[in-house]
C-alpha cells in the first residue's frame, strides 16, 4: 500500500514496514509545516513525548469515550504535533512496557493494539502508536493516587465528574439498544421515508409509492439531543447539495429543462428534503430527527434512454455512490453537532424484478452508473467489471445490510464500510463478489 494511502486510524498496524509507517506518521502530523498547519489533538487523537501517567489517563479516557489514537514519542505544543522525538529503547521494549503499564493499571484491560516503529535513521529510537477502541464497560485506573474514571473532552483527558459518570453509565446501558430501538420504532417523520413514481394513465401530479428503492439509515450509538432549527436544517441542505454528484447542478441549471427541484417538509421532531426530477421520474428524500439520526431513501429503478429503446434496471454503482455520500452527509452533520462517536448503519434494497444494469464500453462489460452519470465535486463509484461479480441462477428481489461505523471509518474514504454493506446487499440478492474489488470502486 502506498504510504500516502495508509490510514493510521483503521488500517492493520501489523502490516507495512517501519519505514512506510514512519513516513505515514510524518504525512499525518506534518512536523515540517508551520505550527498552525500541524495536526491538532482532539477527541480521538493525542500526542505524548514519552509514556507517563498522563498517557495512561489518555488510554482510559479513550476507552471510556469514543476510542482514539495515541502517539508515544511525538511532542506537542499548544495541542498540536511538534516533532517526532522518539524514545531510545531496544526493539519492542517500549511496546512491552506500555502494554504492561496498561494491564497493571487499568481494569478491566481496554481493547487496544500497539505498533512499535523504529526510526529509519539508525538512531535506535522508537515511536509507538497505541490505538484504543471504545469499550462496552467502564475502565478504571487502579494506580494509587489517581482518579478512577477518565473521559475525553475535546483534546483533554479529564476525571469524570458526577454528571459525566452518570452519562457514562447511561450510555453503556443504552449502547446496545439505541440503534435497534430507533430502527424498530420509527417516529412520525420516518413514516414519510419512501419515494414515489408517476401513476400510469393518470395526471402527472398523481404519484404512488414505489416498490423499488434503496433506504439507508444511520443511528448514533450515543444519545444525541438535537434542537432542530433553521441552522441545523441549512447545514443538512448545504451538505446534500455539495456531496451528491449532479444534484445541485440539476436544480440550478434551468436551461436543461429536466424539472429538478428541492423541497422541504417539517414536523416538530423531523426535517425532510425531497429531490424530484420530472424528466427521469426520479425521487430522493433525506430526513433528520431530534435524536440525530439521518435517513435517506431513493428510487432504485433507473431508465437509460437509447436511440431506439429505453433500458430499465438498477445500478450497482449508484447504490455504492449513495452509501458513500450518505455516510459523508451523516459525518458532516454529526461534526456540526460535535458528535465524534460511533453509529449503526442499516440499509434495505428492493429491486423486485429489475435486472442489474450492465453496459459495454470498449468491448468490456461493466456494472455502471445510471443516475449519477457524470463526475461531480464528489466522485461517483467506478464501474465494477462484469467478470468480478458472480450472478445467481435466479436473483433475489430484496436485501438488507447493517454495519457499525466509528469516527475513523466515517472520516475520509468510506471504501471499507461501503464495500461491507454492498457485499451484504449483493449476497442477499444471490450475487457474490470480493471485498477488495468493491473497495477499489472508490
Amino acid at each position: 500500500m502506498p504510504t500516502a494511502d495508509i490510514d493510521l486510524y483503521k488500517d492493520n498496524l501489523n502490516t507495512g514496514s517501519d519505514a512506510d509507517l514512519f513516513a505515514a506518521i510524518e504525512i499525518f502530523i506534518r512536523p515540517s509545516s508551520p505550527p498552525p498547519d500541524r495536526t491538532q489533538e482532539g477527541y480521538l487523537l493525542d500526542f505524548k513525548a514519552n509514556w507517563s501517567d498522563s498517557a495512561l489517563r489518555t488510554v482510559a479516557a479513550f476507552a471510556n469515550t469514543f476510542g482514539g489514537l495515541l502517539f508515544v514519542g511525538v511532542s506537542e505544543q499548544q495541542g498540536r504535533a511538534d516533532q517526532i522525538v522518539g524514545i531510545l529503547s531496544p526493539r519492542q521494549e517500549l511496546k512491552t512496557s506500555i502494554a504492561s503499564s496498561i494491564a497493571s493499571n487499568i481494569s478491566p484491560t481496554p481493547p487496544y493494539e500497539i505498533r512499535d516503529i523504529l526510526f529509519p535513521d539508525g538512531s535506535g529510537r522508537h515511536v509507538c502508536m497505541v490505538r484504543v477502541r471504545k469499550g462496552t464497560t467502564l475502565y478504571l485506573i487502579t494506580k494509587k493516587g489517581e482518579q478512577p474514571v477518565y473521559v475525553r473532552n475535546e483534546d483533554e483527558s479529564r476525571p469524570a465528574d458526577a454528571a459525566s459518570l452518570q452519562a457514562l453509565l447511561a450510555t453503556r446501558f443504552a449502547a446496545g439498544q439505541a440503534a435497534q430501538a430507533a430502527f424498530a420504532q420509527p417516529g412520525l417523520g420516518v413514516q414519510n421515508l419512501f419515494v414515489t413514481v408517476k401513476q400510469q394513465g393518470t395526471a402527472p401530479t398523481q404519484r404512488v409509492r414505489s416498490e423499488t428503492f434503496l433506504q439507508i439509515q444511520l443511528f448514533p450509538t450515543e444519545p444525541i439531543d438535537v434542537r432542530l432549527d433553521l441552522t441545523a436544517e441549512q447545514k443538512l441542505l448545504t451538505a446534500v447539495r455539495a456531496i451528491y454528484p449532479e444534484l445541485a447542478e440539476n436544480v440550478d441549471d434551468r436551461d436543461r429543462k429536466i424539472g429538478a427541484s428541492l423541497s422541504e417538509f417539517r414536523l416538530r421532531d423531523w426535517y425532510q428534503i425531497t429531490y424530484l426530477e420530472e424528466w427521469r421520474d426520479y425521487e430522493i428524500r433525506w430526513g433528520i430527527n431530534s435524536g440525530g439520526a439521518l435517513h435517506f431513501v431513493t428510487q432504485a429503478r433507473c431508465s437509460i434512454k437509447q436511440p431506439n429503446s429505453q433500458i430499465e434496471g438498477w445500478s450497482l454503482s449508484d447504490v455504492m455512490t449513495n452509501l458513500d455520500c450518505t455516510i459523508e452527509v451523516a459525518h458532516q452533520f454529526w461534526d456540526y453537532l460535535g458528535y465524534p462517536g460511533e453509529a449503526r448503519i442499516v440499509s434495505q434494497l428492493h429491486v423486485e424484478s429489475l435486472p442489474l444494469l450492465e453496459r459495454a464500453a470498449g468491448g468490456q462489460a461493466a456494472y455502471c452508473s445510471a443516475f449519477y452519470e457524470k463526475d461531480g465535486v464528489r466522485k461517483r463509484a467506478r464501474p465494477l467489471l462484469a467478470g468480478a461479480l458472480v450472478r445467481p441462477p435466479k436473483p433475489g428481489t430484496r436485501s438488507f445490510a447493517a454495519a457499525d461505523i466509528t469516527y475513523a471509518t466515517r472520516w475520509g474514504s468510506h471504501a471499507e464500510p461501503v464495500a461491507i454493506l454492498t457485499n451484504q446487499l449483493l449476497r442477499d440478492l444471490g450475487y457474490a463478489a470480493t471485498l477488495s474489488d468493491l473497495e477499489r470502486a472508490f
